[in-house]
């Protein structure tokens, strides 16, 4: 099926858990009324609930670290979207589907995430794309309060609506996460199509296709971004430049070393420091606590109170709330409390 040609998606299979007491948990099952038979034309000759219940909604309602899950469940497409709030972080075993998986807190998890391509911080508004067959570990305080809106869907799906652009544009959609991402479009996405998803109104499956398509454009795109936020047209000295700034960038909460940087931009640490002082005037570590203080003041306008000063400076690479607080004064002439309370 060509890019954009239409295709019918409908969580209007609505499941919930029954109502228990959290520590009850454990021993509850959700039992969902069957599902009908999909049709022979399908691309599945299986009924996705089935196949989806055994592999997620099982396990999910049966660990007791779970506080709710709620789904909807598409009975004849290989789609679902699920939100979850648990209060302790495990490992999870490989699945043969894609999850795309957003962290709707207002404020870090306490505990980092790793897919195969290195350590995650579940940022606020962030998400991460997990291929299929990929196992998870996690490491950190595990147990903290976090909740997830997550989807989930096979090669299948991504090859009805993408078609022959999945293999020009898509490689990346393999490759195991290696940083969280921040697209306010695939935010916004994903929220529409769980509020659209709530509803029986038969025009809502219009809104709930295109919106499905729209977010599998997105992860397309987002393959390409650092391709096209660097013109053709740049000198050798300015793309170096860009990359090192892109990869400080992307890794605002991580330890950062000068070699690290260089290494990203693909040239030795003494070269990096001559060539990224003429093209900014600044020095690289000069250049970054920049970037972290401006992070940290998107934080504190965007949450206020719902972050401590300890997880804005863990967010933005501070070691503390006393080393932003040094940091963000020197910088801005008021403290993170005083430009949260004007803000």
């Amino acid at each position: 099926m060509p890019y954009g040609a239409s295709h019918k998606i409908d969580f209007s299979h609505a499941l919930q858990p029954p109502a228990c007491p959290p520590n009850a948990l454990q021993s509850s099952k959700m039992n969902p009324s069957p599902s009908p038979a999909p049709a022979t034309s399908g691309l599945n000759q299986q009924p996705f609930s089935s196949h989806f219940m055994s592999k997620y909604v099982q396990p999910a309602v049966t660990d007791r670290d779970f506080r709710n899950v709620e789904y909807r469940l598409h009975n004849r497409r290989s789609v679902a979207l699920y939100r979850c709030s648990r209060d302790f972080a495990t490992p999870s075993t490989p699945k043969p589907d894609f999850m795309l998986r957003l962290h709707l807190n207002k404020f870090p998890a306490q505990h980092e995430v790793n897919y195969g391509g290195g350590w995650l911080k579940r940022m606020p508004d962030s998400y991460v794309l997990a291929p299929p067959h990929v196992d998870s570990r996690v490491r950190g305080n595990l147990q903290n309060h976090f909740t997830s809106l997550i989807l989930v869907f096979p090669e299948t799906e991504l090859r009805q609506v993408a078609g022959e652009l999945l293999d020009a544009e898509g490689k990346h959609l393999w490759q195991p996460p290696s940083k969280e991402l921040h697209d306010t479009s695939i935010s916004t996405l994903m929220r529409q199509l769980w509020e659209s998803s709530c509803s029986s109104a038969p025009a809502e499956s219009v809104l709930i296709e295109g919106t499905f398509i729209s977010l599998v454009g997105r992860l397309l795109l987002s393959g390409q971004q650092k391709r096209l936020a660097i013109p053709k047209y740049e000198s050798s000295a300015s793309l170096i430049t860009s990359k090192a700034l892109n990869y400080m960038q992307d890794r605002l909460s991580e330890k950062l070393t000068l070699e690290e940087i260089a290494k990203a931009a693909g040239v030795s640490r003494s070269y990096l420091i001559r060539v990224f002082a003429q093209a900014t005037g600044k020095s690289v570590h000069a250049r970054l606590i920049e970037l972290r203080i401006e992070r940290a003041k998107q934080l504190l306008i965007q949450y206020g109170r719902n972050m401590t000063l300890d997880q804005v400076a863990l967010a933005c690479g501070f070691w503390d709330g006393t080393h932003l607080t040094r940091s963000f004064f020197e910088h801005v002439g008021v403290t993170p409390q005083q430009f949260r309370e004007n803000s």
